[in-house]
């Protein structure tokens, strides 16, 4: 039984449909095939279909197809069966023991969309700095302007605070000024008072006095009557002869 290869499976399907001129399978002997050839073509039939699984081939599918490669510009996973995009960088690296620096290559792996914006970011990198410088100086204005609004509020809020302490220090003298007039006030009247209560008292204390003596020598049966007149109205008295 010839061998089964890529080559005579689609030549065997076009003669199956094609009627005018039918072509004969090509069989190849195994001695006449070259082993790297049938390898080649097992492999490019197992790459097309990743399901397909034959025991016993001697050769398994490649893990690079899932295997998950880091972004160097977005960081996040990518694989070959969604595509990326592979760099190589050359670059040197200093071996200790011989003290010399050797070539070293690196492979660095983007998605699509991250290797064109990278590739875009390299063709304007001038604009993309001005672009960038613009914004920074845009939202530093912007917060050096509500900087300045705040300190505004604040320096307000300072002067309100303030006015509202000379306010009520104010409001606290004038009350005080009120108090302090009202309790001289207060004194005046209560030494006026005190002065109304001694003229009342010292002017009673004279009539009382006098009614006192008054009393005294119109009751006494041993003083006369001149005696009595004199006490009474203060002046002496003469006695009144009858011709």
């Amino acid at each position: 039984m010839p061998p089964f290869s890529g080559d005579s499976m689609f030549c065997s399907s076009n003669a199956a449909y094609d009627t005018t001129t039918p072509v004969k399978p090509e069989t190849v002997t195994e001695e006449e095939a070259p082993t790297s050839e049938k390898n080649g073509r097992f492999d490019a039939l197992l790459d097309f279909n990743p399901c397909v699984s034959v025991s016993g081939a001697g050769h398994s599918m490649s893990s690079a197809m899932f295997k998950t490669r880091q972004c160097s510009w977005c960081g996040q996973g990518c694989n070959k069966l969604k595509g990326y995009n592979k760099e190589v960088v050359e670059g040197t690296t200093f071996n200790e023991e011989t003290g010399v620096e050797e070539p070293t290559t690196t492979k660095i792996y983007f998605h699509k969309w991250c290797s064109q914006l990278k590739e875009w970011k390299e063709v304007h990198q001038e604009g993309w700095k001005k672009v960038m410088d613009g914004l920074i100086g845009h939202f530093r204005a912007i917060e050096l302007a509500e900087q300045r609004r705040r300190e505004a509020e604040e320096r307000a809020r300072q002067e309100a605070i303030r006015r509202a302490d000379e306010a009520r220090r104010a409001a606290e003298e004038k009350r005080r000024q009120e108090e302090e007039e009202r309790r001289v006030q207060e004194e005046e009247r209560l030494a006026a008072e005190e002065a109304q209560r001694k003229r009342q008292a010292s002017v009673g204390y004279k009539v009382g006095k006098k009614l006192s003596a008054f009393k005294k020598a119109v009751t006494s049966p041993c003083k006369s009557k001149k005696a009595v007149d004199e006490k009474a109205t203060g002046e002496e008295q003469y006695p009144d002869y009858e011709y």
